[in-house]
């Protein structure tokens, strides 16, 4: 059976192929408005260069020992109104300092340690020079504190050593003037006498008051050591600590405005407009009822298509009958071939499913169901096998009109039992015989569906190797 041949509805990569090769006017023209519109955007763009630096934060010697340095607040600083004027005198800058807070950009990741400072400017040495100047700033302010932060330390321990001294120095004088006094004393000779009593109770106080104030002259010097100690300690600690802050990635003049450049907005415009016109095509084929080869048919009718004919010019030389060769040309030389090809799939059909008797239709008048079963048993007939062609659309006989058959018994009159005599040679076409429509008459339908038919059909097989019976269409 022909239905042994599955049609599928399942569309492949072909389908999409062709969908968009007859579309492709479609897929262009999008194509182009997306590069139209990538044109556009880009030109509208006002472009940017980003200039990126990095600087890590280390703490500061008065800041806790113990804890982490706060970088949201070192992150404000960077972006305060005293910093930014700083970094812009220090660039020689024209921005104002607005312009230049709007476009700074301050970041850092937690417990990093790590502030990042990307600064962007429609020129690229702009964004570089300020990015520099504000890291640079930075930097400095904190390396001066830190410078600040050591001198203020030493110059209140030269205070407090300088007021200790200046404590110290009267002590030493006092002292000295009482061990004077003592020493006169004790060289007094009447101080050995047993009369000396007073003079040696006077030394003696003078030895206590001398030893109280050396005792007083000694936690003095001794703080003044200290003072002393930690004034070389922070001395020595100003020269040697490390920066507070130290730039580690220097900002770099971009190569490069932010964000994509022309050609890959280009490229995205092409591509989208591609893409959109793709599925446009793909959407409005999907419900396009459109039939415009074999396989839109067989996916409609479920069932495969045997063969196609091209059209041909019907002229009054050729009536349409080109297997006579009577017509030249390229069209009429292709459907040639492919009423050859009609030929043999059925032959094929009718060998594998025993069949002889086709049945010719069409859907509605004027689709050239006549001409197709014209051509088809003339087509047979060359193969040298005997054919029988019958005309069976009693309502618009064209078989004898195609054939230049002359009036004579047919169908009708088989069917009404009136005559038997009802085959005729078909002249110029070698074993092909037709059957005409026969005398007109009223009701054909009625006598298509008397058991008659089953009888012509039968004889016909008896005699023929293949019988062709050109019926009215469907929708007549």
């Amino acid at each position: 059976m022909m239905n042994d041949i599955a049609a599928t509805d399942a569309a492949g990569l072909d389908d999409y192929l062709k969908a968009l090769w007859r579309r492709k006017h479609f897929v262009v023209l999008l194509t182009v408005v997306g590069l139209i519109l990538a044109a556009l955007y880009a030109n509208s763009l006002t472009r940017e260069y980003t200039a990126r630096a990095q600087i890590v934060v280390f703490r500061l010697p008065n800041e806790n020992a113990f804890g982490e340095v706060s970088l949201e607040a070192e992150q404000a600083l960077l972006e305060s109104n005293e910093q930014i004027d700083q970094a812009i005198a220090l660039s020689k800058s024209s921005l104002p300092r607005n312009y230049v807070q709007e476009h700074l950009t301050v970041s850092f990741a937690p417990d990093s340690g790590v502030l990042r400072i990307a600064f962007s400017a429609p020129e690229a040495e702009t964004a570089q020079t300020l990015a520099t100047a504000i890291a640079t700033t930075y930097v400095n302010n904190r390396s001066q504190k830190q410078t600040d932060y050591y001198a203020k330390q030493i110059a209140s321990l030269n205070v407090q050593a300088a007021d200790l001294a200046t404590k110290i120095r009267p002590l030493s004088d006092a002292i000295n003037a009482l061990s004077t006094q003592r020493n006169a004393i004790v060289l007094d000779p009447r101080y050995f006498t047993t009369s000396g009593a007073p003079l040696q109770d006077q030394a003696n106080n003078l030895s206590n008051d001398i030893r109280s104030r050396e005792e007083e002259k000694a936690a003095l010097t001794q703080q003044l050591t200290g003072v002393q100690q930690r004034i070389s300690s922070l001395t020595a600690d100003s020269v040697t600590a490390p920066p507070p802050a130290q730039l580690t990635r220097s900002a770099r003049t971009p190569s490069a405005p932010d964000g994509l450049g022309d050609k890959m907005l280009y490229a995205i415009g092409i591509l989208g407009g591609l893409l959109a016109g793709a599925a446009a095509a793909l959407f409005l084929d999907r419900f396009d009822n459109t039939i415009r080869g074999e396989r839109d048919i067989e996916g409609i009718l479920g069932t495969p298509v045997l063969a196609t004919v091209p059209s041909f010019p019907r002229n009054s030389a050729t009536n349409g009958l080109v297997m006579l060769r009577a017509a030249t040309g390229r069209k009429p030389a292709a459907a040639r071939d492919s009423y050859r090809r009609l030929r043999s799939t059925l032959d094929f059909l009718a060998k594998r499913s025993d069949l002889k008797t086709f049945l010719v239709t069409s859907a509605r008048p004027g689709d050239g169901k006549s001409t197709t079963a014209v051509n088809l048993a003339i087509a047979a007939a060359q193969t040298g096998r005997k054919i029988a062609i019958v005309s069976a659309d009693m309502h618009r006989p064209s078989l004898e009109r195609l054939l230049s058959l002359p009036p004579s018994a047919g169908l009708s009159d088989y069917l009404l039992d009136e005559s038997e005599a009802i085959l005729t040679e078909v002249p110029g076409v070698p074993n092909l015989t037709a059957v005409t429509s026969g005398r007109p008459v009223e009701t054909p339908a009625e006598l298509l569906a008397s058991s008659r038919v089953s009888e012509l059909v039968k004889l016909l097989e008896e005699n023929h190797d293949l019988i062709f019976f050109d019926t009215p269409p469907v929708l007549n």
